[in-house]
């Protein structure tokens, strides 16, 4: 096993970290190593680490490649279903300056970027010369089945081959997140035949998992003319914003394959305003979510630039002054549901001032010739960061008044967790000696 090996010249080639001298060594442990060795130690993880990392793949990459899918197709390998996941998310991989861009400002950026991205294409046509293997995989027992048919799914060039493969699975599958799992697939082979358009109608008749997979993989799929019941079922989805959690259980991190961006995109303007509808009505029944009002944000508001204004009571349609009233409703109901920055879709960031906006009034402009922070007694006097301590009382030009309930240094910062008479709970991380807070 593994012939051939030495004969590459690993250390002229490069992987995330320099060198990849050290990857021989990295998959003959793979034979041995125990399945259960998910720890940084091991060689899989090292390898999840150098020839992919973080999404994007390297010139040794597709050395490597052969040698997995040589190991996978070994009966007495352990964690095959770790290498598979291995192969996919190469098959899927990147170039390190196609994700980063030019932030140094190189002259050769462009020359090193067209290499990059050679690269990604040898790799992932390393990964499609193992189809033969992957597809036997798939008649065999248990979650190495699925997780080589979520290889073949990130093989779109083969979509006429690996769907009506993938439609098989799902034809015998009885376990219902499984299938699901089945489903989410094929959405991804970008196959749009009616066999398989069926099987999603299918599955929007079945349990939740495989109503929302299948919802979503039509959204992915955007069919012409778009099925009513695909339409609702999309809708659906995003009120309850569980596609995600739908993909518990599957044999690959299945979850990280779901873009919420997706099924909005899909809806015409008719389709959003119903789904925002569903999405306000979800969170004035006390069910609403983080991921909840992050769909109702992106259907209705833009994400702004930096520095953008912010959007007063004169430039919100009807729909949008609706859900500003859901959201600062909700937001002084006590329940946390929101954990974001929700400046950046336009709106204020105080409860006070979306208060303001809520009732149509323009918010209280902030006197920004006081400190950002200061002790509650001296409110005109900046206070040094790294001198409060818990229970401290300090204002805050933005969120007033509020109890310091953490404090702890990183480096030449500190950081603050601050319970905001008003405003609630907030997490600040500010110079340590009160530079630059003014």
């Amino acid at each position: 096993m593994l012939d051939g090996l030495d004969a590459i010249p690993w250390g002229t080639l490069q992987h995330a970290y320099g060198s990849a001298e050290d990857v021989p060594e990295l998959l003959r442990a793979l034979p041995t190593a125990p399945a259960e060795d998910h720890g940084e130690e091991g060689p899989l993880w090292q390898l999840f680490g150098n020839i992919w990392h973080q999404g994007t793949v390297y010139k040794a990459t597709a050395y490597a490649v052969p040698f997995l899918i040589e190991l996978v197709a070994d009966p007495g390998t352990p964690n095959r279903v770790g290498i598979l996941q291995l192969l996919a998310a190469i098959a899927e991989g990147s170039s390190y300056r196609e994700v980063h861009g030019n932030r140094r400002h190189d002259p050769e950026f462009e020359a090193k970027r067209a290499q990059e991205l050679d690269d990604v294409a040898k790799a992932h046509r390393a990964v499609a010369e193992g189809l033969a293997t992957f597809i036997a995989i798939t008649e065999e027992k248990g979650d190495v089945s699925l997780a080589a048919a979520h290889v073949l799914a990130t093989l779109p060039e083969h979509a006429e081959t690996v769907a009506p493969i993938l439609r098989t699975l799902l034809a015998a599958e009885k376990q219902a997140n499984r299938r699901a799992g089945i489903l989410l697939l094929l959405g991804q082979t970008g196959d749009t035949s009616e066999l398989t358009l069926s099987a999603f109608l299918a599955g929007l008749k079945a349990d939740t998992a495989q109503r929302r997979l299948a919802a979503y993989s039509l959204a992915r799929l955007r069919p012409i003319p778009m099925p009513a019941e695909a339409r609702e079922a999309i809708m659906e989805a995003m009120a309850e914003s569980d596609v995600a959690e739908c993909c518990e259980g599957l044999p690959w991190d299945a979850a990280g394959d779901i873009d919420d961006e997706v099924l909005r995109t899909c809806l015409d303007d008719s389709g959003k305003n119903e789904a925002a509808e569903k999405l306000m009505a979800t969170i004035e029944s006390g069910k609403g979510s983080h991921a909840v009002v992050v769909n109702l944000l992106d259907l209705l508001f833009a994400r702004d630039k930096p520095g953008a204004a912010r959007l007063t009571t004169r430039d919100l349609t009807p729909l949008q002054s609706r859900a500003v009233g859901v959201l600062a409703r909700a937001f002084d109901g006590g329940k946390r549901i929101f954990y974001g920055m929700i400046s950046q879709w336009g709106l204020p960031d105080s409860k006070r001032d979306f208060r303001d906006l809520a009732a149509g009034r323009q918010p209280t402009p902030v006197d920004m010739t006081l400190p950002l922070l200061a002790n509650a007694a001296h409110p005109k006097r900046t206070i040094r960061p790294d001198q409060l301590r818990k229970g401290n009382r300090i204002v805050h030009r933005n969120f007033g008044l509020g109890t310091v309930m953490q404090t702890s240094s990183i480096g030449k910062d500190t950081t603050l967790k601050v319970a905001f008479d008003e405003e609630g709970e907030k997490e600040f991380r500010l110079p340590s000696d009160g530079s630059s807070i003014r």
